[in-house]
């Protein structure tokens, strides 16, 4: 009893904490590009309609949004809440799966809490923070099944099967299980009765789930998966992409502590966590396509191997390592800081500007070249594409909206980085910026935004900080 009011009294805390850091580091007025897909899936699911193949948008977290709409919550309130539920659910998980595998729950989520990435991604609905959560759950009683009881199996099911729903590459947790249960020399598990019984609940739940979205989305998603897999060699970046961005985290100092503990110690619930971090690590970097947030199901994996090398720590030196836990906190705070905001000026001031459209008539014709269908499901005007890059619209409309987004787009010029010296430019050495995020000091001056200005009245400019991004035209 004791014990249990022990970890509930951290849970509470760390629900407490993430809530808080989460509302802090919250990106407020940009959203992440693949929002728009989900919030639109969502928005179909409410027709009975499915607008993408399991393999390019798994269905889970557009039938949340669908709930959360059909309780006529709003677009942007959504992008808050739902991200948030998660982040909460993937720490209580990682506390879970701690304090299963290694008798410490709470240390691997304060670690989780302070993971730089963690926060780039837990704050923008996306589904990489989810597939953290859902797969932690089905690491954690796999591994029940294997060591505690065969009952647990029912569970590993389900949360495999809702993890690959809620990204195809929740698959990854099928060689786990078979990696894990080969070197316990328990293969033999899975052809017992009490397996296979729900192996084949889980395969029909999903083929009837896979072919339905196929029949009302038109698409198997091969075509995706195929592009995702070869994809073009400019986005082909080396083996050691994952490494290098998990090696940077401070953190890390326990970490490779930890992972020479596991090895040296061999226990099952070392092995089971190197097994998983391994298969997913090599797994990812074997693709072509790599971006830090496709490991996300590693970073509880990650917390828990260096509470391993710190308990390490602790034990040899109790003082230094509270010192070290203590420093490290510090060093990646301020990393994730910094990590966090790295979006913060992409497709910033959506919510911003649908206010602004919102004080419209309600028959308003609005033609945007940013983002139209998602400015359309958040305000409900109609907002309708930029039919041609000139002045000679070809529809009776009241509004124009520009961007600095697509002014960036047309004019790509000028893009340059200096390197600094004590702060200064270095302009003899030009460096060309090829991000695709319009420099802080970008104007709008294309021949295409001259011919616009002088034609239209502008009644409207939105600015971030001294940037104009969005400029608003009237007929």
């Amino acid at each position: 009893m004791k014990q249990y009011n022990d970890d509930k009294k951290k849970l509470i805390l760390l629900i407490i904490i993430t809530i808080i850091l989460y509302i802090i580091l919250y990106p407020q007025h940009s959203f992440y590009p693949d929002t728009y897909d989900y919030l639109f899936a969502g928005e179909s699911i409410l027709s009975l309609d499915y607008p993408y193949s399991i393999i390019h948008r798994g269905p889970i977290i557009p039938f949340f949004i669908s709930i959360l709409l059909a309780l006529n919550i709003k677009m942007l309130t959504i992008m808050f809440i739902i991200p948030l539920i998660f982040s909460i659910f993937a720490v209580i998980a990682v506390f879970f799966l701690g304090k299963t595998l290694i008798k410490d729950g709470f240390t691997p989520s304060i670690i989780l809490l302070t993971i730089p990435y963690f926060w780039r991604y837990s704050t923008r609905l996306i589904v990489d923070i989810p597939l953290l959560a859902f797969s932690s759950i089905a690491l954690l009683y796999f591994f029940k099944t294997v060591e505690i009881k065969e009952s647990y199996f029912y569970k590993t099911c389900i949360f495999t099967l809702v993890s690959i729903l809620t990204k195809i590459t929740g698959f990854i947790l099928i060689p786990i299980y078979f990696l894990y249960a080969l070197t316990q020399k328990k293969i033999s598990m899975f052809t017992k009765k009490s397996m296979i019984i729900p192996i084949i609940i889980t395969i029909i739940l999903f083929l009837t789930i896979i072919t339905t979205m196929w029949i009302l989305s038109g698409s198997t998603g091969m075509d995706y998966l195929n592009g995702f897999s070869t994809v073009s060699k400019t986005h082909t970046i080396s083996i050691l992409f994952y490494m290098i961005r998990l090696t940077i985290i401070p953190w890390s100092l326990f970490f490779i502590i930890g992972i020479y503990q596991t090895l040296k110690e061999k226990k099952k619930e070392q092995t089971y966590l190197l097994i998983s971090f391994l298969t997913i690590l090599f797994a990812f970097t074997s693709l072509g396509w790599k971006e830090v947030r496709f490991i996300a199901p590693l970073f509880g994996i990650y917390a828990i191997i260096a509470t391993i090398g710190y308990n390490k720590i602790k034990i040899i030196t109790p003082k230094i390592s509270k010192i070290l836990f203590i420093l490290l906190m510090m060093f990646t705070s301020l990393e994730t800081i910094a990590i966090s905001t790295l979006d913060n000026n992409t497709h910033w001031g959506i919510d911003i500007l649908a206010n602004e459209i919102q004080t419209f008539d309600n028959n308003t014709i609005i033609q945007s070249e940013y983002m139209p269908d998602m400015l359309k499901m958040i305000t409900g005007y109609n907002v309708i594409p930029i039919l041609t890059n000139n002045t000679d619209q070809k529809v009776n409309t009241d509004y124009i909206i520009l961007s600095i987004y697509s002014e960036f787009e047309r004019e790509p010029i000028g893009a340059y980085d200096y390197p600094k010296i004590l702060g200064k430019d270095i302009k003899l050495i030009k460096l060309k910026n090829t991000s695709i995020r319009p420099p802080k000091d970008y104007t709008f001056n294309s021949k295409y935004y001259h011919n616009i200005n002088n034609k239209y009245q502008k009644i409207s400019e939105i600015k971030n900080k001294n940037q104009t991004v969005f400029i608003i035209y009237r007929q």
